[in-house]
């Protein structure tokens, strides 16, 4: 059986399939920018690039009091962003359910043009090297064995 992956660029991968504190079924990131809509809905792997995004890193250190809210201690929250560069790369990290594609969001994390709605995140323990690829991509499911 075909799994359906994005890969996106560490700190953000992270971000996404790390669920939230308060609310397990909200990641800390809930929505992916992208400037392409897609139609697909459902379970989705989340794999981490190669490369790491500085200028998003700069972002999210510039931009912590709009970030933490009360569940989330603001030292752990700059410990944990800081150790964000050495967070697996070039492999799946975990799952997300793709819920909705939308042009406008309330969440800090939005920018557009496209947002990615994402729920029910999971981290994996074991993350599984991985080759990316552009866009919504297929996987072959016995990949996943030993990930969970």
């Amino acid at each position: 059986m075909m799994l359906k992956a994005l890969s996106v660029r560490q700190p953000w991968a992270t971000l996404l399939v790390k669920a939230n504190r308060e609310k397990k079924n909200e990641a800390i990131k809930p929505v992916e920018n992208r400037d392409w809509s897609s139609y697909y809905r459902g379970p989705l792997l989340i794999h981490s690039a190669k490369t790491f995004d500085d200028k998003g890193y700069r972002w999210i250190i510039d931009n912590i009091d709009l970030l933490i809210e009360s569940f989330w201690p603001r030292i752990e929250y700059e410990q944990w962003i800081e150790s964000s560069k050495d967070w697996p790369r070039g492999k799946l990290i975990g799952q997300v359910e793709m819920i909705d594609c939308v042009t406008h969001h309330s969440s800090p994390w939005f920018f557009g043009p496209w947002g990615h709605l994402y729920e029910n995140p999971v981290q994996f323990e074991k993350p599984v090297s991985l080759r990316g690829m552009p866009g919504i991509f297929d996987v072959p499911d016995t990949v996943l064995r030993g990930a969970r």
